[in-house]
């Protein structure tokens, strides 16, 4: 995990994982703390942080706060993850200073505060500035050796499925394409499905794509699926879905041509 090894490696690094909701977080993210394959591993026991009594039955530096976990390092790192409280905009996290922060299913929270009533604006980009905007990005401003350096500066992960090109979310998209375009090396875009397992034998000696993949799973999908689901879901391509006898291709080329043909759509018919 990239904040466990960012907390070992670096110290004073404060790190953050925020899910849709703290159950989600405590299933999904905290659960690795007791998984028998992390919590054994002895060289990463041996950073935890030293043996507080007021701890967890373990021994170690696991403090729990009514809606924080928080991981102690012995070098003075952190990992926490908490209840952000993305339907008021994240505002509990107005205080907070972090170094690394991990955003779960960040194009379903891009839309929670619409679909709730929450107070949400369109910022010059056209992204939807709710919690991850107006709370989250700023708060990633805690002091580094070297703030431009790739691997000492603060960062910021967003993680989800791929979504349709119609989707809100698209509009953050577009503006780390533009960065990327312009060649700055704090934005990069990585996408990965089941076809990029490993064929090298796992723990228990079977290829890792036949050990970590379900293909049944992967096979009703794709007989269930409409091919633009298929490839959002399994193959992490943003695609956008269509119905009807021409496909996304064709139509974008004829959106292409009546853009630079200077043509405007007709939205009614009189007479």
């Amino acid at each position: 995990m990239p904040a466990q090894l960012r907390c070992m490696l670096i110290e004073d690094q404060w790190c953050y994982a925020y899910y849709q909701r703290f159950q989600s977080g405590k299933d999904l993210f905290w659960a690795h703390y007791e998984e028998q394959a992390f919590a054994s591993n002895p060289i990463f026991r041996a950073q935890l942080g030293r043996v507080d009594l007021e701890g967890d039955k373990d021994g170690k530096d696991n403090t729990k706060g009514p809606a924080c976990y928080i991981q102690h390092f012995r070098n003075g790192s952190r990992v926490m993850m908490g209840a952000p409280g993305w339907l008021q905009n994240a505002m509990g996290q107005a205080g907070i200073t972090l170094s690394w922060a991990l955003i779960d299913e960040w194009t379903k929270i891009e839309t929670m505060g619409k679909k709730t009533g929450a107070s949400t604006t369109i910022n010059a980009t056209g992204n939807i500035t709710g919690g991850i905007d107006q709370q989250i990005l700023g708060r990633l401003r805690r002091a580094s050796f070297n703030q431009h350096h790739p691997l000492w500066g603060n960062h910021c992960i967003l993680s989800a499925t791929a979504e349709s090109t119609n989707h809100p979310s698209q509009a953050r998209i577009n503006s780390f394409k533009r960065e990327i375009d312009k060649g700055n090396p704090d934005f990069a875009i990585v996408s990965f499905c089941f076809k990029d397992a490993s064929n090298l034998p796992s723990h228990t000696g079977k290829p890792f794509k036949e050990q970590i993949i379900d293909w049944k799973a992967i096979q009703r999908m794709k007989a269930q699926f409409t091919p633009s689901h298929f490839k959002r879901e399994c193959l992490g391509i943003r695609s956008r879905e269509t119905k009807g006898w021409y496909s996304e291709e064709a139509l974008d080329r004829c959106v292409a041509a009546g853009i630079q043909a200077g043509l405007e759509p007709e939205l009614g018919k009189e007479g």
